[in-house]
């Protein structure tokens, strides 16, 4: 399977993805392909990738650069076991706090985070409400993650102590606080949590908590991943 951090509707940062021979990638948040709803210009990569690669499929656990609106016009479908709205046939948004399985691999997605930059952008054209990671999120996941086994947690942004350890006050917003009350409470509950990956600040960071490997992914960049590989050798920097 193949992981993909943030691409930002920028289809060049596709390429590692459709040039591999992974039948499968999720994607990190950030997406930015349904950023307006029809127009041409933000569906090209999307009509381009149903129509010449049918035989993969993109997942997208969506983050604070997505028109909400537009993406919950899309009607649900169940994927892998995942409630998604499906974008194209082969393009999928996976709701907040459902587990995805495949690939052998059952990945516990939570999207979303707060726009730190939000006073320049314009509400309902270039930020929406729904970005933000809600209490309702919150118990959804924490209820899944402790009564359905999972291998994983993926999420756009990170628990906030991982956001203060490596960037201080920079990102630490209520959704960065509603992952750690995810992750302590899925911990403090004997249920291990051995990776979580996510995107949104767009470096790529390894870090090593209570047990946990935490890695985020820069920009456009992609790690293939299976069942069975050391976590530590894909996903740790040295």
């Amino acid at each position: 399977m193949y992981f993909l951090g943030d691409v930002h509707a920028e289809s060049p940062l596709m390429k590692g993805f459709l040039e591999s021979k992974e039948k499968y990638c999720l994607q990190l948040g950030d997406f930015g392909f349904i950023f307006k709803y029809n127009d041409w210009k933000w569906n090209k990569f999307l009509n381009h990738f149903a129509r010449d690669y049918p035989e993969k499929m993109i997942f997208t656990i969506l983050g604070n650069h997505e028109n909400y609106d537009s993406i919950e016009k899309m009607p649900i479908k169940t994927m892998f076991g995942a409630r998604c709205r499906e974008i194209r046939s082969n393009v999928y948004a996976v709701e907040r706090g459902e587990i995805l399985s495949i690939e052998g691999l059952n990945i516990l997605c939570i999207g979303g985070a707060d726009s730190v930059d939000r006073m320049w952008r314009e509400w309902g054209i270039s930020w929406w409400n729904q970005e933000r990671i809600t209490d309702s999120d919150v118990k959804k996941t924490i209820e899944k993650g402790l009564n359905c086994p999972f291998d994983m947690v993926c999420s756009h942004a990170m628990p906030s102590f991982f956001m203060m350890r490596n960037f201080k006050s920079c990102f630490e917003t209520d959704s960065e606080f509603s992952l750690e009350k995810i992750y302590f409470d899925i911990e403090n509950n004997d249920v291990h949590i051995p990776l979580w990956l996510s995107g949104h600040v767009h470096c790529s960071i390894g870090m090593m908590y209570n047990d946990t490997l935490f890695r985020s992914l820069d920009i456009g960049e992609g790690i293939e991943y299976h069942q069975g590989d050391s976590i530590k050798d894909k996903f740790l920097i040295q």
